[in-house]
């Protein structure tokens, strides 16, 4: 049984699933992605300097992970088409890797993986300052972290990728530990600093037959509006320029919360180290 979730594909620099992004807001045919700003991480290049993004609608900042850097840059983007960075956090104090950022009002969460990804990661978070409130454990590997609606809850995914496969390498590694998948549920109920958490497991449902209700397999197929790419194919392909390869996360900026009142698309280029921000015309 196939239990890959269908998927558009992206080249370089993007797009496919603005069907999914827009959904309500117009047309397939009445769309047009257009770039209208680009910000270049400096050398080396090709090294995870730009993955994932999040957006804080009241600064017109964006959160970048810069995973060779073990940190977040900051850039701003009250001008749309000149983003620039204005700060970094750095996280080497709280982990090895930095994989996913996210924010709510004043507050950042980003998910940290520990030294030996195999162990506990952390959530840092962090106020609008880019001064540092807490740091709380979740599980192994926090791949992905999002706030709920109301700001109260951060969810977490937790990957709990093994070391190695099958003991490969174990001769210099050790015998490959492959710890549990999980989803850790941290409550904001009484403050940052005072911040709880939860972590569930899926080790019940080892070996039990799912509801059938319960769909694993063969998503709804998304539609593909547009296809944009920024990079001039009658060039040699030069990492110093502005150029994207490599989308790694992306986010939706609605109208209503963007710097110049237009639909932005804003997207971490992992390759290219390079965050460009795509408008949303309608045709």
């Amino acid at each position: 049984m196939n239990t890959t979730p269908s998927k558009c594909f992206i080249r370089s620099a993007l797009l496919c699933s603005v069907g999914l992004l827009m959904a309500g807001h117009a047309a397939a045919a009445t769309l047009q992605l257009t770039p209208i700003g680009t910000h270049v991480n400096g050398p080396p290049f090709n090294s995870s300097a730009a993955e994932i993004v999040a957006h804080d609608r009241k600064s017109q900042r964006l959160y970048v992970v810069n995973a060779l850097g073990v940190r977040i840059d900051v850039l701003d983007i009250q001008n749309p088409a000149l983003p620039t960075k204005i700060g970094v956090i750095d996280l080497l104090p709280y982990g090895a890797v930095v994989n996913s950022v996210a924010v709510d009002g004043a507050l950042i969460a980003v998910a940290v993986e520990a030294a030996v990804k195999t162990d506990p990661g952390s959530v840092v978070f962090f106020n609008r300052e880019l001064e540092h409130k807490n740091t709380v454990l979740v599980g192994a590997l926090p791949d992905m972290l999002t706030f709920s609606p109301d700001g109260r809850w951060v969810l977490v995914a937790n990957e709990g990728e093994p070391n190695t496969y099958n003991n490969f390498g174990s001769e210099t590694n050790g015998p490959s530990i492959d710890p549990e998948g999980s989803v850790s549920i941290i409550d904001l109920k009484k403050g940052v600093t005072k911040a709880t958490v939860r972590t569930a497991t899926f080790t019940k449902f080892n070996d039990t037959v799912l509801d059938p209700s319960i769909r694993i397999s063969d998503p709804a197929q998304p539609v593909m509006l547009d296809y944009v790419n920024n990079r001039n194919f009658s060039n040699p392909f030069d990492f110093a320029t502005t150029e994207d390869l490599g989308p790694e996360g992306l986010t939706f900026i609605e109208a209503a919360d963007s710097p110049n009142g237009k639909p932005l698309l804003v997207i971490a280029n992992e390759i290219s180290g390079t965050t460009t921000i795509f408008q949303l015309n309608k045709l």
